[in-house]
């Protein structure tokens, strides 16, 4: 066999056996095992002066070997026992699909079994084990020059297999001073998914969760920050959208709004023309006196806005549902439903337990507009929506209310425990956790005397209380839970510079967080030119008027500037 410019030799797992404990290669990610294999056989410039040798299993080798043939390179099997046998312990339990391939890659490459003067192995390994070695003595025989032979293992870090597996072959090829390039199976990244139902595979990479705060109208705040996210993580890409890199996006009121139009696939730029262009329309306080007793706003204008922005038709005829196929991440709406005083989450997790299309109250066919209307309708602000669910029609007020203002710490309990089905994994390497602040204003109420804190103070106060002191408290926990990579100032007391820098020993996610201070002393110290902008102002949840709108852009946009590429390491494509 002549030499070889350069021979690239591969070991890897199989794909998974039908109810194997440790998912280390699952079908699922079968294609994108096969995409990093085509990346990096395009990074070396694979062809017809190169030698891929394989051991033809299902799952790596094959995906190997057939890789190397459509690049017209020379493709070498080394068979650990004859064909037959081999087929029964290494390829059949897949299907006759991968029997197929096999028979495919072998009629196009040179196969050699493993010779049978080889003997006993001297320390005991078994027959898997010797091929390892056998083909990287191969390799390394046939390579025309030093430097030549590259090893590649398909490899789950974390169970990297026994005797024989792909492991034993890293080890071999480390103490012949190799250095293996390795695909992780399991942290393969997805990108730009078809539908929400993909997203929900447990071993398909590190998962990355989207969280945003609610606040009524300063969720334009946020738009600057998502928009710049946008334009960092697709790198200019025109057809880019945030829901191709995080598979689960959630919100609390306007945050929902926010988190369904990116489910959708909707860019920044329109999610923001929405909020300018209707903001105004939705908060136009009624003008007639007897009304005010069951809320400030009508709900007419805004119910009209939803139904048309998240319907298929944009006119509001054709509803888009939480199941909706439209929707191209996973996403969650957090609501309170005030007859029974409870949090609802409602999600389009297809697993979840009211979830289930055989249900006559299966969440997934609450109209979106609806459930959006219910998560926002802020008390003393809008009245609340009632929601049909089989024989039950319970009503729904703003989840800002509950707890869950900010829905991080939930979108994570919902994302990783078992009680909601999804168990993704966690850890600082395996979950991202990005979240989204609306505002901060700690000083906002100052100077202030108590005898002015009346009746009439906290119920204009109470709901923003609510809301400021649930997002604060959330950001502290994720703090506390996470490997924080960024985080804007919490209070003195908090960000103790001695305890800052130290990061949890077993952090269950990475986290980041972006927030803009409301302050009047940060406001008065933004960059550029313009009006000064008032604190009272942007602080109250329902000021649409135009000046204020272009205030709370300017200050999302300020905020945007945290927003850095490197916060993302480790998580994107």
């Amino acid at each position: 066999m002549r030499r070889a410019e350069r021979v690239i030799v591969a070991s890897g797992h199989m794909i998974d056996r039908p109810g194997a404990d440790v998912g280390r290669f699952p079908a699922s990610a079968e294609q994108r095992v096969r995409a990093a294999i085509d990346a990096l056989f395009d990074r070396w410039s694979v062809g017809p002066d190169d030698l891929v040798i394989s051991q033809g299993a299902c799952g790596t080798d094959i995906l190997v070997a057939e890789a190397a043939i459509e690049r017209r390179a020379h493709s070498l099997v080394l068979l650990a026992a004859e064909v037959d046998d081999f087929i029964d312990s290494s390829v059949a339990f897949a299907g006759e699909g991968w029997v197929a391939r096999f028979h495919a890659v072998v009629e196009h490459s040179e196969t050699l079994l493993q010779p049978r003067e080889l003997g006993p192995d001297p320390d005991g390994r078994n027959r898997y084990a010797r091929n390892n070695r056998w083909a990287l003595d191969t390799a390394a025989e046939l390579t025309a020059h030093d430097g030549g032979c590259q090893p590649l293992a398909v490899l789950d870090r974390r169970s990297a297999g026994g005797e024989g597996g792909t492991g034993d072959f890293v080890v071999a090829a480390t103490e012949r001073q190799l250095a293996v390039e390795i695909i992780d199976p399991t942290r393969v990244h997805r990108h730009r998914l078809g539908s929400a139902r993909d997203r929900e595979d447990r071993y398909d990479g590190p998962k990355r969760l989207l969280a945003l705060d609610g606040g009524g109208i300063r969720g334009l705040i946020t738009l600057p920050i998502l928009g710049r996210m946008e334009s960092l993580i697709g790198g200019g890409d025109s057809d880019y959208r945030l829901a191709d890199t995080f598979d689960y996006i959630a919100g609390t009121s306007t945050g929902a709004i926010i988190a369904a139009a990116l489910a959708k696939r909707d860019s920044v730029a329109e999610i923001q023309q929405m909020y300018v262009t209707l903001g105004p329309v939705i908060f136009k306080k009624k003008k007639w006196l007897p009304g005010w007793w069951r809320a400030l706003y009508r709900d007419g204008p805004v119910t009209d806005t939803l139904r048309r922005y998240f319907s298929s038709d944009g006119a509001g005829e054709q509803p888009l549902t939480l199941g909706a196929g439209e929707l191209s991440s996973l996403v969650m709406a957090v609501t309170q439903r005030v007859d029974s005083d409870s949090i609802w989450p409602l999600c389009n997790v297809s697993s979840a337990k009211y979830n289930d299309r055989s249900r006559d109250d299966c969440n997934l066919d609450i109209h979106l507009w609806q459930l959006l209307r219910g998560s926002s309708a802020a008390p003393i602000y809008f009245p609340p929506e009632q929601i049909q669910l089989g024989a039950y029609d319970p009503v729904f007020q703003d989840g800002g209310t509950t707890a869950f203002n900010n829905p991080a710490l939930l979108l994570f309990e919902m994302a990783t425990s078992p009680r909601y089905t999804l168990g993704w994994p966690t850890g600082a390497d395996d979950l991202l956790l990005v979240s989204l602040g609306t505002g901060s204003a700690p000083a906002m109420n100052q100077p202030l005397v108590a005898r002015s804190v009346n009746a009439l103070f906290h119920a204009r106060m109470i709901i923003k209380t609510i809301m400021n002191s649930s997002s604060t408290e959330n950001d502290r926990l994720c703090r506390v839970l996470g490997h924080t990579r960024h985080g804007p100032f919490i209070d003195s007391e908090f960000n103790d510079p001695s305890v800052d820098g130290a990061q949890p020993e077993h952090p269950l996610f990475t986290y980041i967080r972006y927030n803009a201070s409301i302050e009047q002393r940060h406001l008065d110290a933004l960059p550029g030119g313009g009006e000064r902008i008032d604190a009272e102002s942007v602080a109250k949840l329902d000021n649409a008027a135009d000046d204020n709108i272009d205030a709370l852009l300017r200050i999302g946009d300020h905020a945007a500037e945290q927003v850095e590429l490197a916060h993302f390491a480790g998580f994107l494509p």
